[in-house]
């Protein structure tokens, strides 16, 4: 049967790189099935064997000391091969180079599981070389946190070790794309529990003199946020940060590399109150504590979370409802999970009501991507909307109330005469510390 497409055979071996010849020998073999050639004559694959290693196979080929006969069968002859350029392993150095292998920067977790795979082969470990593989894969990877989840696991296996490897590899490459969806069909993610974090920066105001020229510059990390490791910008905590020196976005004033048109600069350190998201839950999953107030005259509908230290709405709640005001710059910045920043639109002031309660919110937060209002812990005090129980301090002291109970160690009042069969025996009841008289 013809074969339904072209198959070309391996390139020609490298004579001068023997280790290769497992790889090289396995491809031809793979060659030998798929073009049919395992179903021609034994003289015919001997000659596509040696035609397809190159010139120097002949001269090979003839120092390999087989017979005439043997020259025209493909067994030998591959074997021949085999013996000639696989030399005996130096399984100390095979494992040296085993348990050196660590995970590179910029491999990818399926080169470096196949790396390890490859170099257990001469190290003959025998029954031990899947536990082996195992270890090297859990110890060389460079995510530290996956490293030690996987060494919690008492019920490890190799297989489930290279599929949570893969896994974790497979989750970071889609992560750009799950925090930067946009649109409209998007499931909007509810944001719970809001806390402050207070930060210091440096912040630079000019004056009038004659300018530094001595600027240091330490680009350990990322140049636009100073985190380490460096990372790209999608997954930068300054994407949508505004610069106070040069006012554009994309970096913080601490990084700024635009030079600045005053000759003296006078630094001050000024608090910065950073809000961090500490949980985020998929929109419409789970029952929620809610209660419809009334925000600057409209009823709005609000989430209730007494971990959350702000309050904040959605973006579109906010354009939808004219009756808020203006947006005036938030003074405080807001990550998400991984340090990511938070769309935030502005603020603005907010009066709410419940029932015979108000409170003046002054800084009520707009923020793009918010499924739902969400209703911080200062609001909700203030509103009455959740109740604490102190805990009970007051001692209570048993012993003065009853002290009848526990006085003396049982004494029983007047006499009493117990009368035991005749063939009644002593017991004793052994305890801990002693042997103490089993009353009976």
């Amino acid at each position: 049967m013809d074969s339904p497409f072209s198959i070309s055979p391996p390139e020609n071996f490298d004579f001068s790189d023997f280790p290769s010849w497992p790889n090289w020998i396995r491809r031809f073999e793979r060659f030998r099935v798929a073009a049919g050639l395992d179903q021609k004559g034994e003289a015919y694959q001997v000659n596509s064997l040696v035609y397809a290693m190159g010139d120097k196979a002949d001269d090979i080929l003839c120092t390999l000391g087989l017979s005439e006969e043997d020259k025209k069968k493909y067994k030998p002859v591959k074997e021949a091969f085999d013996k000639y350029f696989i030399c005996k392993h130096n399984v100390i150095y095979e494992r040296c180079r085993f348990n050196k292998r660590s995970q590179e920067p910029g491999e990818s977790a399926e080169s470096f599981i196949s790396a390890v795979y490859k170099l257990a082969e001469h190290c003959n470990y025998g029954a031990m070389q899947e536990e082996m593989i195992r270890d090297r894969l859990v110890v060389g990877i460079r995510y530290q946190g996956l490293s030690e989840s996987l060494q919690m696991d008492s019920e490890l296996t190799l297989a489930k070790a290279v599929l949570k490897i893969r896994q974790h590899e497979e989750i970071k490459k889609q992560q750009p794309t799950v925090r930067d969806t946009g649109g409209p069909d998007h499931n909007e993610a509810n944001v719970d529990m809001m806390k402050y974090k207070k930060k210091f920066q440096k912040h630079t105001k000019g004056a009038q003199g004659k300018g530094s020229r001595n600027h240091e510059k330490e680009q350990r990390g990322c140049g636009r946020c100073g985190k380490t490791p460096s990372h790209s910008l999608t997954n930068c905590a300054a994407r949508d940060a505004e610069c106070r020196k040069c006012h554009k976005k994309g970096h913080y004033a601490a990084l700024c590399k635009t030079k600045p048109s005053s000759v003296h600069e006078i630094q001050e350190e000024e608090e910065v109150e950073t809000v961090f998201l500490g949980s985020v839950s998929a929109g419409g999953q789970s029952k929620t504590w809610q209660k419809t107030l009334i925000l600057n005259g409209q009823q709005t509908t609000f989430k209730l979370d007494t971990g959350a230290d702000v309050t904040a709405i959605p973006a579109k709640v906010y354009s939808k409802k004219k009756q808020h005001g203006p947006l005036t710059t938030a003074t405080k910045r807001l990550l998400g999970p991984g340090d990511n920043a938070l769309q935030v639109k502005g603020q603005f002031n907010g009066t709410i009501k419940y029932k015979e309660q108000t409170t003046e919110q002054p800084a009520v937060f707009v923020i793009q991507k918010l499924a739902t209002p969400l209703l911080g812990l200062p609001a909700i005090e203030a509103l009455q909307l959740a109740y604490t129980v102190d805990s009970i301090k007051e001692q209570i002291d048993i012993k003065r109330l009853y002290p009848k109970v526990f006085t003396g160690l049982g004494c029983l009042r007047g006499m009493y005469k117990i009368k035991l069969s005749k063939d009644a025996k002593p017991y004793a009841l052994s305890l801990p510390g002693g042997v103490y008289p089993f009353p009976y």
